[in-house]
């Protein structure tokens, strides 16, 4: 059994172990996982190899699933050289085309450069002794990538089975100048909607921009059919998946964006996209709506952000009226407005505050 960490932005662990517990037992109903610990910033489970990995493809609130590879006991080089060279780095590693991602915190190992290099020397060694190719001799190998975290004189050395960040779906969608990140907006649907069956609702989205709340709420039980790192490694063995049933089943999905350029740009993407003003949509079938406004930063709000926003809930109650909707708003403006319940997180470096009614 093999232990990975599953990344996910600080507060929403509790929805990631909700997608996990749910898609967990459709897709291996054979075999079950534990939770080694929860923590901020993700969730680390037991499991097998093959279906660890396989998690890449199957969670959507994830950004980054790492395998973890050793925990020891770590005080200076010459041991982090040994504890490099005894891993049998074969059962996943083709080559040595490495890259290393170092923290320290509290450690007596705090030169990131010594670490790097001694680092670097112990897999020469190891490739060399094992007579594994070098770094040039495979074409169009991909860097993997190795995070060593030292914690006080404790050493974990994880392996990134990502590769690029998994918000990065299977598609190269078109993404706005404000674009919310697809994995943050796969787990506000999930925040939004939970686990039921809505087949006579409508899914809204008023300030749609490039679409991604459309296509998250669309897309949440369909795979990742995307290239990751372990795709690289020795002796994976993948098993065949399938996309679940989607259990939302909402009768539609509804877009509307002003910008006329955006517009023409996802319009065409099998979506009900419509063009026009906020403030001018209205709506008259059961529904649930998620918007994500202009904060006012790189999009300006030419008039009180805290009357905006408020004018912005104020509409949606009055000429879409949804069963239940969220928006996201700048924290320092969240405080100001009563909703039934808020999630907080960061949004590209902005503190936001998602408010559910």
């Amino acid at each position: 059994m093999n232990i990975f960490f599953l990344i996910c932005p600080i507060g929403f662990e509790p929805l990631l172990l909700q997608e996990l517990t749910y898609k967990w037992p459709l897709h291996f109903p054979e075999e079950s996982f534990s939770i080694v610990s929860t923590e901020n910033g993700g969730i680390e489970i037991e499991t097998s190899l093959d279906h660890g990995l396989q998690l890449n493809r199957i969670l959507k609130i994830p950004t980054r699933i790492l395998l973890r590879v050793k925990n020891q006991k770590c005080r200076d080089l010459p041991k982090l050289f040994n504890i490099m060279k005894k891993i049998n780095w074969k059962q996943y590693l083709k080559q040595q085309n490495i890259d290393f991602q170092i923290s320290a915190k509290k450690s007596r190992l705090i030169h990131t450069g010594r670490i790097k290099k001694t680092a670097n020397d112990a897999l020469l060694a190891y490739f060399n002794a094992n007579k594994l190719p070098g770094k040039s001799e495979i074409k169009d190998a991909e860097d993997q990538v190795i995070h060593l975290r030292f914690n006080e004189d404790n050493l974990d050395i994880s392996l990134d089975t990502s590769g690029e960040l998994l918000h990065k779906r299977d598609k190269n969608s078109y993404r706005g100048k404000a674009s919310i990140r697809e994995s943050f907006s796969a787990a506000l649907c999930l925040k939004l909607l939970g686990l039921k069956n809505y087949s006579d609702h409508t899914f809204i989205d008023p300030m749609c921009g490039s679409g991604t709340n459309l296509f998250e709420a669309r897309d949440f039980f369909t795979l990742n059919n995307r290239d990751f790192s372990y795709h690289n490694w020795t002796g994976v063995n993948e098993s065949s998946l399938k996309d679940l049933p989607n259990i939302w089943n909402l009768a539609s999905l509804v877009g509307n964006e002003l910008d006329e350029s955006v517009y023409e740009k996802i319009k065409g993407e099998g979506l009900d996209i419509r063009h026009g003003d906020f403030f001018n949509f209205t709506f008259d079938s059961p529904s649930f709506l998620i918007l994500n406004p202009p904060y006012g930063k790189r999009i300006k709000i030419d008039q009180d952000k805290v009357k905006y926003f408020r004018s912005l809930i104020k509409h949606i109650k009055a000429n879409i009226k949804p069963k239940k909707f969220g928006i996201i708003i700048p924290r320092d403006f969240a405080s100001q407005i009563e909703s039934k319940e808020r999630l907080n997180f960061n949004q590209n470096g902005i503190k936001v505050s998602f408010l559910i009614f």
